[in-house]
Parts: structure tokens; sequence; C-alpha cells
């Protein structure tokens, strides 16, 4: 639950800088490479693709904090129905949360901001 709970936020995180990248916005953007195509439709289009994969990876962590909460439910605490679960819940959740915060340090890091932009949006 704690691991989809930090998830979420940074799903929250992206979602601000896929929203502030939005054309009538425009406050922010990811970085785009040089050579980096935004859409198979319109290639001038710059895509907030690594924001949209936080928050795609955030839904995951979401229902595998269901999956946890299926656990707590045993037969007088015996049987062992939730170790298949915990199994590929544990690890899989601390990668992809893992895997998260390294998207999002790279969108920090390289995130471009138009303080006149924002200025002009107030």
């Amino acid at each position: 639950m704690t691991l989809a709970g930090l998830s979420a936020s940074l799903e929250r995180m992206a979602t601000e800088v896929r929203n502030l990248q939005r054309s009538e916005i425009l406050e922010a953007e990811e970085h785009f490479a040089a050579g980096q195509k935004g859409s198979s439709a319109m290639p001038h289009k710059r895509n907030p693709i690594t924001a949209e994969r936080v928050a795609g990876l955030a839904r995951l962590l979401r229902g595998y904090a269901v999956g946890a909460l299926e656990n707590v439910a045993l037969w007088h605490e015996r049987d062992i129905t939730h170790s298949s679960v915990e199994r590929v819940i544990l690890a899989d959740s601390f990668l992809v949360v893992d895997y998260q915060l390294h998207l999002m340090t790279r969108i920090v890091q390289g995130l471009i901001v138009y303080p006149r932009r924002m200025e002009e949006n107030l």
C-alpha cells in the first residue's frame, strides 16, 4: 500500500507536467531529444511520453495494492493462497517504483520551463 501511495504521488507530479505541456498552457515541457518524433500522425507534436509512462505505471501499482488487500483474509492463518500473489507483487512493486523514480528524476532534470508563458497565463 505504501508503494502504491508513493507511485500515486509520482503520478500526480507526472500529470502536472503533462498538463503544463498542453499547447494551450505550455508553461513547461519534457526534454525532447533531437530527431525524436512526437507521434506518427503529427511528427512535430511533442508528447510527454515519459510522464505518460509514469502515470500509466501508477495504475499497475494500484492493481497490485488490490492484490495485497485480497491477501488479508486467510483460513485460520494456515492457507498459503497469499504466497503466490506476494511473490509477484512485492518484487514487481519495488521494481516499478524504482523505475518511476528514475523516470521522474529524468523529467525534472530535463524539464524546460517557460516563465514568460507562466506570467502570460496568470
